[in-house]
């Protein structure tokens, strides 16, 4: 299992990390992989000007003068994405027991912001992740369950009951800064499946989204100074471990680091396949 994200809460929320939103990264899978504001930015329609940015009349990207003439990003309703094996959908409310799951377990937990969940307590917090789809202002956010194409990692499954279409784990995009143009990555994934390569796969793709749609000149992910699955998933994404921040954010009753690890926009465009 892998969970990065660290400022969230999440079940409401993307990724895995741990504190309001801005650690992301979990992974628990093991050998493989997270998740993690406040929305403040309007994104309008076609040329309406927002506080990060605005887009011509194409829906194009264009210099925000309030940063310099620096870029931002381009708003994006985040639908399915697809790799070879596996599809990327957002969240739905009738995850719920796919989700607690995973959510249930203190291992998996382990790097979360919270304690393992209650099947009630998933079932209230879903609502507001199946409706976050946009990806264009501080703290927009979208939580994408991971389904196998072919439903092979239905087996293992803790109680038998999953299905084909049921998430084995989810990762997060979220809006860390649109006036720098920077995202955060994060993902959480149930412990049966580690081993598949799923986590790397998801997040890969989660990263050509977040560079080559968004337009992010930054993404970041972070995570637990522990959270060794994580780290080497990041590693794996060519993502550089950028700093450790010592005693940051506050979990269950005592100060915890924060380890970080980010990817620019070029790097990206130089390991891309």
């Amino acid at each position: 299992m892998c969970e990065t994200f660290r400022d969230c809460d999440i079940p409401p929320a993307p990724g895995v990390n741990r504190a309001p939103c801005s650690r992301l990264a979990v992974t628990r899978a093991a050998g493989d992989g997270a998740v993690g504001g406040k929305r403040s930015t309007r994104t309008g329609r076609q040329g309406t000007i927002t506080r990060t940015g605005r887009r011509d009349e194409g829906g194009e990207r264009v210099a925000d003068e309030s940063t310099g003439g620096g870029p931002a990003l381009r708003p994006r309703e985040v639908g399915t994405l697809a790799t070879g094996r596996l599809l990327l959908r957002p969240v739905s409310v009738a995850d719920a027991d796919a989700v607690y799951g995973y959510l249930s377990r203190a291992d998996v937990c382990r790097y979360l912001p919270h304690e393992p969940l209650t099947h009630e307590e998933v079932v209230r917090r879903l609502p507001a992740h199946a409706g976050g789809t946009r990806i264009a202002g501080d703290g927009d956010g979208v939580r994408l369950a991971v389904v196998p194409r072919d439903g092979t990692a239905e087996d293992g499954a803790a109680d038998g009951t999953a299905t084909r279409t049921d998430p084995v784990g989810e990762v997060h995009l979220q809006v860390h800064s649109a006036g720098a143009a920077t995202l955060e990555i994060g993902w959480i994934f149930a412990p049966h499946i580690g081993g598949r390569g799923y986590a790397t796969e998801a997040a890969r793709e989660l990263l050509e989204y977040a560079f080559t749609e968004v337009g992010a000149h930054r993404v970041v992910a972070r995570m637990h100074p522990d959270n060794t699955a994580s780290a080497r998933l990041c590693e794996r994404l060519g993502m550089r471990h950028e700093a450790l921040h010592r005693a940051d954010i506050w979990v269950t009753g005592a100060w915890e680091d924060t380890s970080v690890y980010a990817m620019l926009d070029h790097e990206w465009s130089a390991t891309a396949p």
